[in-house]
């Protein structure tokens, strides 16, 4: 089995976000198979040694049988045509947004590579092992570039080998990286959501007697019946989402509590887990549509005609809303 496929194979099932443009933080990172970690010292220029970053280092040993050392020469680069449009759903990056770099030492860190990276897009995750590293951006036109732009480009004295990504599970984004993403591409200030309201209702009642057969012995039935049932209630959440254009969707999340837990604090988060849960099925509807550059939010399962029509209507509502409003004003 190659280096790649291994890589491919070892991640993990659930991912984490990086940072956005600017964003003093920087994206949780993994280290697959600790066991084999080595010294990462990073040789860095000096004025006694300026070209101490383009001389190549030699790879500390490495116990793991499979690793293969850096070579000075690599196949040379087949550039990919740049796509001038892309649509980004709120979903985690697909193998055509995801790079695999190797042919590079074990001194190459995490953040020798973000340094690198970072320019060309917003990147969801890096895992690194033994010098070779798996980066996924949300954006395959990111990818695309980095690709043209870093393959054969020398790191600590080695060319990169770069090959885009053969397969990639998708799941769905949590609610602090879909507002990563969306402010990333599109800004923080061109979305906002509203709470509409929540409630509670009657989800599933569970009665202990209910577990058992017609035939119950005396004694259990008299125990089983002193206790109460269980009533399992739903949170439902109301949130809208407005676009700065005035476009909107509403949509609900839900989240269930315990009834029996009377205490007002178990109840506070159920109604915060049901509106983060209704904020994520917003985003779930949107996508980031990129063209030569330009990003602008799109709702799915809406025809541009639908999507405008429903704001025309929308307008005319808070217009009309407006005229009722100074028309009881002026009756005083």
């Amino acid at each position: 089995m190659n280096t790649q496929s291994q890589i491919t194979s070892s991640i993990p099932s659930s991912s984490s976000s990086s940072s956005s443009s600017g964003s003093t933080s920087s994206p949780i990172s993994h280290t697959l198979n600790s066991q084999f970690a080595t010294n990462t010292q990073v040789t860095t220029p000096t004025k006694q040694n300026p070209a101490a970053a383009a001389q190549p280092t030699q790879p500390p040993i490495n116990s793991n049988p499979n690793y293969r050392q850096p070579q000075l020469k690599i196949a040379e680069k087949k550039d990919v045509p740049v796509a001038r449009a892309e649509v980004i759903k709120f979903m985690s990056p697909t193998a055509a947004s995801s790079l695999f770099i190797s042919n590079l030492p074990n001194s190459v860190s995490i953040s020798d590579m973000l340094t690198l990276l970072n320019p060309f897009g917003l990147v969801f995750d890096i895992i690194s092992k033994d010098g070779n590293f798996l980066i996924k951006y949300y954006s395959a036109i990111a990818a695309q570039n980095a690709y043209n732009s870093l393959y054969g480009q020398l790191v600590h004295g080695y060319p990169m080998r770069i090959a885009f990504s053969k397969q990639a599970k998708t799941f769905e984004l949590r609610y602090e990286q879909s507002a990563e993403l969306i402010n990333y591409y599109v800004g923080f200030n061109q979305w906002s959501t509203e709470i509409i309201g929540t409630h509670f209702q009657q989800s599933v009642v569970v009665d202990p007697m209910s577990m058992y057969g017609e035939e119950v012995d005396e004694s259990i039935k008299q125990e089983e019946q002193q206790l109460p049932s269980l009533t399992i209630l739903e949170c439902v959440a109301t949130i809208r989402m407005v676009l700065k254009d005035g476009r909107s969707i509403t949509v609900d999340g839900s989240s269930q509590i315990d009834s029996m837990l009377n205490n007002p604090d178990y109840h506070n988060h159920p109604k915060k887990a049901a509106i983060t849960n209704a904020r994520r099925v917003a985003f779930s509807k949107l996508a980031i549509v990129r063209i030569d550059g330009q990003s602008v939010l799109h709702i799915l399962d809406q025809s541009i005609e639908e999507q405008w029509s429903q704001h025309d209507k929308q307008q005319q509502q808070q217009q009309q809303q407006q005229i009722d409003n100074q028309a009881y004003l002026n009756s005083f």
